[in-house]
């Protein structure tokens, strides 16, 4: 049952429904909300494992790029962590123990928090890679041509612009893809818990 239909059969029945059965529909409701965000989840941890093993075959064969490999297994260990406590918060959600209310509203908030997380390290992404990118480009600028300063100076410059350019074109992307995943399920699962308080 949809919430518009909740509210309507509530002003308009005689018999409305008691305060534990709106809790045992938004318990309903909120269970499908939680498994389109685990679903979201799963398909997200493949297409990180299938983006990071392409990465790690195609790494190790360009010497040059060994920092990249090792950036590469640091963001494994951030995502790793990520990724386990997202689905464990999406486990607590869908199995609550005592008051359903809050204990949604609890996971909910944890949930946020944790997207935050999610969206600042994926942010820092880019300037980290852009460093490790310059400080590789410039060892083999040094070797090659020797220490010019001119040239290193436009190299940093051009680096900055791209790395300013993509980071520009990233935030908005992100926050996109973290809201079509699980934000809009949040929302909708925070403004039910919303309006059974109003009720």
């Amino acid at each position: 049952m949809e919430l518009d239909d909740l509210r309507r059969q509530w002003r308009n029945s005689p018999d409305s429904p008691t305060p534990l059965e709106l809790i045992g529909l938004l318990g309903g409701r909120s269970a499908n909300l939680i498994e389109q965000m685990r679903r979201n989840a799963w398909l997200e941890i493949i297409l990180m494992a299938l983006v990071t093993l392409m990465t790690l075959i195609a790494l190790p064969s360009l010497p040059a790029l060994r920092w990249w490999l090792y950036l590469l297994l640091l963001s494994i260990v951030g995502l790793g962590y990520y990724y386990y406590r997202l689905l464990g918060l999406l486990r607590q959600m869908a199995d609550p123990a005592g008051s359903v209310r809050r204990h949604l509203a609890q996971l909910c908030a944890g949930l946020r928090t944790l997207l935050r997380s999610y969206y600042r390290l994926s942010v820092a992404m880019v300037p980290c890679s852009m460093l490790v990118m310059g400080a590789q480009i410039s060892q083999g600028l040094i070797r090659s041509e020797g220490l010019a300063w001119a040239r290193l100076g436009l190299f940093a410059g051009i680096l900055a612009g791209a790395g300013g350019l993509v980071l520009w074109l990233q935030i908005p992307a992100t926050r996109w893809y973290l809201q079509r995943l699980y934000g809009r399920h949040l929302d909708r699962l925070e403004s039910q818990l919303r309006e059974l308080d109003e009720s």
